[in-house]
């Protein structure tokens, strides 16, 4: 039973590390998982759908995209590789979701090295109660020998 706190505790303290001094790891993670899930594919499509991805670049875009209106001529706006959404919204998404991993792991490791060392004391603990016990057996059969020598 020794042995396996002692693995729980390096595997929390590793767990903890990692979360203070490699966010990384939980940077990737999280944005593989947003990719598992599905949600970077429906940014791409709420992207693809809508017309939020095109801004005028000039006054001459703008003034052309003005008098598209009021025209019969469709114009199709052009293809950007990547959208609106896809370039500002889905980073951040990816760094509230890592974070929260983040913070998640580190409170599960502190709580996690916390509970090992009370389940270590406790085992020390009832470890040295049981020899207390023994020697306190020991002591008085001792006590009772010599009383039944003296009498």
């Amino acid at each position: 039973m020794s042995s396996v706190l002692k693995l729980g505790y390096i595997a929390f303290m590793l767990l903890a590390l990692s979360a203070i001094f490699v966010p990384s790891i939980y940077t990737s993670l999280s944005n593989f998982t947003l990719k598992q899930s599905g949600v970077q594919a429906k940014v791409r499509e709420i992207d693809k759908n809508y017309i939020f991805n095109y801004i005028p670049e000039s006054s001459e875009d703008f003034w052309d995209d003005v008098e598209s209106l009021f025209s019969n001529e469709k114009e199709e706006s052009p293809e950007l590789e990547e959208g609106f959404f896809e370039v500002n919204i889905y980073p951040s998404l990816v760094n509230i979701f890592a974070t929260i991993i983040r913070y998640t792991s580190l409170v599960i490791s502190i709580f996690g090295i916390i509970l090992i060392i009370y389940i270590s004391y406790a085992m020390m603990g009832s470890g040295d109660i049981v020899k207390l016990k023994n020697e306190y057996r020991k002591l008085s059969q001792r006590i009772d020998k010599l009383e039944n020598r003296i009498s």
